[in-house]
Order: C-alpha cells, then sequence, then structure tokens
C-alpha cells in the first residue's frame, strides 16, 4: 500500500467508475477491492490502507449468513489445517 500511494493514484471504486465515464481517469488509477467480510480485513488491512490514504470497496458474500454452512474454502482449510 505504501509503494501503491507513492506511485500510483489510489482512488475508490465509485469515483474510478465516474472518472472513466468521464474520460478522465488518471494514469496510474487503481483501486483497491476485497472479496470477503472476514475480521481480519478490519484488524490488518484497514489500518494499512487508512495509514497510507488508500481506498478500499469490499464485495462481502452473504450467501451463508441463513445457513449452518461454512464456505467450501473454509471447510477446506479446516480439514487441511485441523483434522480430526
Amino acid at each position: 500500500m505504501e509503494v501503491l500511494s507513492r506511485t500510483g493514484v489510489p482512488m475508490s471504486l465509485p469515483s474510478m467508475l465516474i472518472a472513466a465515464q468521464q474520460d478522465a481517469l488518471p494514469p496510474g488509477a487503481t483501486a483497491v477491492t476485497f472479496d470477503d467480510g472476514y475480521a481480519d480485513l478490519q484488524e490488518v488491512a484497514l489500518p494499512i490502507l487508512r495509514q497510507h490514504g488508500v481506498p478500499v470497496t469490499v464485495f462481502a458474500s452473504t450467501a451463508n449468513l441463513a445457513t449452518d454452512h461454512a464456505f467450501w474454502w473454509d471447510e477446506l482449510e479446516r480439514h487441511c489445517l485441523w483434522p480430526g
């Protein structure tokens, strides 16, 4: 994030879309996205992003909220790292 903030133009995804629609996207424009809503995003990533002034867009999946089932990748991790 330090390098991105020094060498690129970090933008929020909505700002990037507006700039692109107006044909005004600056060179080096970059949007940072996360595709999960895990706690480490808030605990680890957000402080780093804030420190460097990098906006972020989070795409949090809500598909499993109403079920007792974990995502397949969480099940795989559980079986591989903590068998038994």
